[in-house]
């Protein structure tokens, strides 16, 4: 249902304010996350300090355990979206010289 009327936005430009909301979202996630990452991994019951804790327990992670493969997967996926985006923003550019500064 929501898709039909994005359809009729001819011109990208007018998608700015939503595009930087959602990358403002996106940022806030992402400081989240590694927010509680690195909270419990400084959790120590040895007694280390939290950047010897992080050390200890990236040097002893197990690869294939049972959500490892989830882990990558969600990560591809999270990732596949960029050049979705980037293309058709690429192609809205009008200028020539602007057009360049896309890879």
């Amino acid at each position: 249902m929501f898709q039909i009327p994005m359809s009729w936005i001819r011109d990208i430009r007018k998608l700015t304010v939503t595009n930087l909301l959602a990358n403002i979202l996106i940022l806030y996630g992402l400081i989240t996350c590694l927010g509680f990452a690195f909270s419990n991994a400084v959790e120590s019951d040895a007694g280390r300090r939290p950047l010897e804790e992080i050390v200890y327990k990236f040097s002893n992670l197990e690869a294939f355990k049972s959500g490892w493969f989830l882990f990558i997967g969600t990560s591809v996926l999270l990732f596949e979206g960029s050049i979705t985006l980037l293309v058709p923003l690429q192609e809205a550019v009008y200028r020539e010289k602007d057009r360049k500064k896309f890879p």
